[in-house]
């Protein structure tokens, strides 16, 4: 695994580097990729909802 991240309404899109589970740590070097798919996303994300990307989904308030 390469990279592995979390989505929801507060933090956008958040990166995971560890997952802990029964007593074993599993690193994943999400942060340390050259170009990261968890920021792309973040990126696209945000400028969907700041409306510097347009979307059919989003409908821009004046």
């Amino acid at each position: 695994m390469l990279e592995l991240f979390g989505a929801g309404t507060a933090c956008v899109v958040s990166p995971v580097s560890t997952i802990s589970y029964l007593g074993q740590r599993l690193h994943i070097p999400t942060v340390e990729q050259d170009d990261p798919l968890y920021k792309r996303f973040r990126k696209t994300l945000t400028d969907i909802q700041y409306g510097h990307t347009p979307h059919p989904w989003a409908v821009t308030i004046d």
